[in-house]
């Protein structure tokens, strides 16, 4: 009797193909790679009832942790909207009191208002240095 693959039809030849290679790779994965320890992470193989519960508990501690990150996060996406709009208010505030004040300090409007300002006796009475009285009459006298 002879045994080969070449009365066999096509896909019956591939079929023992993917046989002998899936068997391949899963001796190459369970004596070298670390298979039984892959497979004991996600089956509970040869574990005991309290390492089972101690496990149990510690995912169920860890999905209430990942719970209340993500109700931090949908906390602080509220207040984004509210500060958001915030920031709309006072960007508007800010357009409103653009064009009501100077743009910069040497605008000719704002010099003439600080030196009228400077000159007037309030400014006079709130300014901490004074003036030598005999500076003071010559300059009112050359006035």
């Amino acid at each position: 009797m002879q045994l080969g693959l070449n009365k066999l039809p096509w896909y019956a030849a591939m079929l023992i193909a993917l046989g002998i290679g899936g068997a391949g790779t899963i001796s190459y994965h369970y004596l070298y790679a670390g298979f039984p320890r892959a497979v004991s992470e996600i089956l509970p193989i040869g574990e005991s009832d309290g390492t089972l519960r101690a496990s149990l508990s510690e995912k169920e501690m860890q999905l209430a942790r990942e719970r209340q990150d993500i109700q931090k996060g949908l906390d602080a996406e509220k207040r984004l909207v509210d500060f958001r709009e915030e920031l709309k208010n006072l960007e508007r505030q800010f357009n409103d009191l653009k064009v009501v004040l100077p743009t910069s300090a040497t605008s000719p409007t704002c010099c003439a208002a600080s030196k009228r300002w400077r000159r007037s006796p309030a400014w006079s009475s709130r300014c901490s240095v004074r003036r030598p009285s005999s500076a003071s009459s010559s300059t009112r006298s050359g006035r």
